[in-house]
């Protein structure tokens, strides 16, 4: 009988003492610190102060629940600032043309928008930026085909046929204008190489592809296919005689 009175008193004891720390450890008075600096507009200085608190006692449910609130906002704060920051860079990148590295920024800062909890109070000014990062997006599919056309023709002006037709490269979805040029240029390059083979009495095989792929990247509506598929052919038969030479 004595036995189970005092095994009872022990465990009341335990539960009572565990109470006690659990409302006035000093990781209580790290919380209430919190409390306070969250009251005074410092979420930051909170969260930082709450996680010393977790580092004393990691089983606080109170310091816990309170812990993942803080996070929530500054986790969204830090987001949305850094996002605002890749957005406003891609914009400048824009202004000076540069949309590969515009492209770039953009995508960064609407991923970093999209990881930003409901919960957060930065979510609808996140809702706001991701708004804005769409017209940003629209404006650089706008801007740039345009801008890079201007630049593959400007090259083509000066005989760098090659790099003009990389540069048509950055386009996902050419239009037919773009498609046009871009014909126009791998037809003009498959022929440079052509002409080189044919005054050449012992032209390489691969000079010979790669001038076959040069003309095998001129489009079926273009008016030159014709032209490029029969020379194809030509240079194929002189790849033969290569392969024979070698047998």
């Amino acid at each position: 009988m004595w036995k189970i009175i005092i095994g009872t008193l022990i465990i009341v004891l335990g539960i009572a003492f565990s109470g006690y720390k659990y409302f006035t450890g000093e990781e209580n008075e790290l919380y209430e610190q919190a409390k306070q600096l969250e009251a005074e507009g410092k979420v930051k200085e909170a969260h930082e102060v709450i996680l010393k608190a977790l580092e004393l006692n990691p089983t606080n449910r109170k310091v816990l629940a309170y812990k993942s609130q803080l996070f929530s906002v500054v986790d969204g704060d830090n987001k949305l600032k850094n996002a605002v920051a890749f957005r406003d860079d891609a914009v400048r990148a824009m202004d000076r043309g540069d949309y590969v590295d515009a492209a770039e920024k953009l995508d960064k800062a609407n991923t970093l928008v999209g990881e930003i909890f409901p919960s957060s109070p930065a979510y609808e000014k996140a809702g706001e930026l991701q708004a804005q990062i769409v017209k940003d997006t629209e404006r650089l599919k706008r801007e740039l085909p345009e801008r890079y056309y201007n630049r593959a023709k400007e090259l083509a002006n000066n005989g760098e046929y090659e790099r003009a037709y990389n540069a048509l490269l950055y386009i996902k979805q050419p239009s037919a204008k773009i498609i046009e040029l871009m014909d126009q240029l791998a037809y003009t390059i498959g022929n440079d190489k052509y002409e080189q083979i044919q005054k050449d009495n012992n032209p390489t095989a691969f000079l010979i592809r790669d001038a076959i792929s040069w003309y095998n990247q001129v489009s079926s509506d273009s008016p030159n296919q014709v032209d490029a598929k029969i020379k194809i052919s030509n240079l194929n038969k002189k790849l033969e005689g290569i392969s024979k030479k070698h047998e």
